[in-house]
């Protein structure tokens, strides 16, 4: 007869691998950039300022670093913590550009995400409660989050520096 194994995980271990979880989930996030940059409202803020390069450099390397992070933090190795860290700036920098572009004008904003939307088959009838506050509402959004996802990887580095327990 089969018997449930109850395995007893340390809180560590759990907000760790909330914090694998994440980083996996940025992975798939700047792929989806990448691959479907067309359909991206990013792009279009990007490229009406003739900076889209710069979008794929950023996403590239923010790319790079979450890839890194999730195999450091699979090998439990301490650069993981440093390639978190590094993922984070990269990302909040990002969005920090990204909402500033936007509201530098918003009409355009407004047409990249109708534009957006329509090419996912999707209605855009949101487009026109985007503002400049709704904007700094986002940044401060992603900020709380980043803030989050930072202390689950300052808390990380005790739990890299331990190598009694088994590797994940």
């Amino acid at each position: 007869m089969f018997k449930p194994v109850l395995i007893a995980w340390s809180a560590d271990r759990k907000a760790f691998i909330f914090l694998q979880l994440c980083y996996a989930l940025l992975v798939l996030q700047n792929l989806s950039v990448l691959f479907f940059y067309h359909d991206e409202t990013d792009y279009f803020i990007y490229s009406i300022h003739g900076l889209a390069p710069l979008l794929f450099l950023i996403v590239s390397a923010s790319l790079v670093l979450n890839v890194l992070t999730v195999y450091y933090f699979n090998c439990r190795m301490l650069k993981g913590y440093y390639t978190a860290l590094m993922s984070l700036v990269l990302l909040w920098g990002q969005g920090i550009l990204s909402v500033s572009l936007a509201m530098q004008d918003i009409e355009a904003v407004r047409a990249a995400y109708r534009v957006g939307r329509g090419l996912r088959g999707l209605h855009d009838d949101t487009a026109a409660t985007l503002s400049t506050n709704s904007m700094l509402t986002m940044l401060v959004g992603l900020s709380v989050m980043y803030l989050v996802i930072l202390l689950f990887v300052l808390r990380s580095k005790d739990y890299l520096l331990v190598d009694d327990e088994e590797p994940l």
